[in-house]
């Protein structure tokens, strides 16, 4: 019973808040065609709420041999719809 309930409870905050930041990014586009504030504060911010949402707790193992200023590719393997707020949100 905990199980559905907690569903039904991060399928519809991820819902509300999924709206509610796409129409933000949708606003803001009509006045900058490219914004890092979309990126780095709206994106990042919805894909925190959405891990958070569905009890998802994410640990960044070798950040400290990422380099500023170097290019670097990341893969997923699609395991779960969790890949995409993951890699937005670190």
């Amino acid at each position: 019973m905990i199980n559905i309930l907690r569903t039904i409870f991060t399928f519809s905050l991820l819902g509300i808040y999924t709206v509610i930041f796409a129409s933000i990014v949708i606003i803001i586009s009509f006045f900058q065609k490219y914004s890092e504030f979309s990126y780095e504060v709206i994106a990042r911010s919805w894909a925190r709420i959405q891990l958070w949402c569905a009890g998802i707790k994410v640990k960044v193992e070798g950040a400290e041999n990422i380099e500023d200023g170097k290019s670097y590719m990341s893969v997923c393997n699609h395991q779960s719809h969790s890949d995409i707020p993951v890699m937005i949100a670190h």
